[in-house]
């Protein structure tokens, strides 16, 4: 079975490595990157094209939703997880 890409983006370090290493550590995942904020994360979807964004809503001062909103359109068929600590 084919490994799903994931690009990680979250802007507290521990938590994006630690996810990264847990999802690595799984035969079905790789790491197509880690982002800490929306550039960032659209310059490595460019390079890469993972088949999947793992997103938080609070990226410092950015929103995560908006940073959907703008990659949706352009990479339509790379799946968007939002993982927030909000309800």
């Amino acid at each position: 079975m084919p490994q799903t890409s994931v690009l990680i983006v979250d802007d507290h370090p521990i938590f994006s490595k630690g996810l990264a290493a847990l999802l690595a550590s799984q035969p079905l995942f790789s790491i197509a990157g880690e982002a800490s904020c929306s550039s960032e994360a659209m310059k490595i979807i460019q390079e890469t094209h993972p088949d999947l964004a793992i997103v938080d809503l609070n990226l410092g001062g950015e929103d995560g939703l908006d940073f959907i909103k703008d990659v949706r359109p352009l990479y339509q068929d790379m799946k968007m997880l939002v993982l927030s600590m909000h309800e």
